[in-house]
């Protein structure tokens, strides 16, 4: 799959240090995945959780919300954040 954008990655471990290096890890995993649907996604990341057209990604402390395109092997990155954060977040998507 391709990652877009690894940069929405960087700003959150430059605020978040410590977030670096699981959001890496996430990043080469998801990088080398070959996945054609939701199912796919579970097999590797048996927390994601699929919340209306996002897909959560629980990487340790911090959720990454993003779309995947399965047809054209693309995740869209459309937030990083807290786990505070991700619950404020999805209250207002509930």
């Amino acid at each position: 799959m391709h990652v877009l954008s690894k940069s929405r990655l960087a700003e959150f471990w430059a605020v978040h240090p410590a977030s670096k290096g699981p959001l890496s890890n996430w990043h080469g995993v998801v990088e080398h995945a070959t996945w054609a649907c939701f199912d796919d996604v579970r097999k590797t990341y048996n927390s994601a959780d699929q919340v209306g057209d996002f897909i959560v990604f629980n990487v340790n402390s911090y959720r990454i919300v993003a779309t995947v395109r399965y047809p054209f092997r693309k995740v869209y990155i459309s937030q990083v954040m807290t786990h505070s954060n991700y619950e404020r977040w999805s209250k207002g998507n509930r």
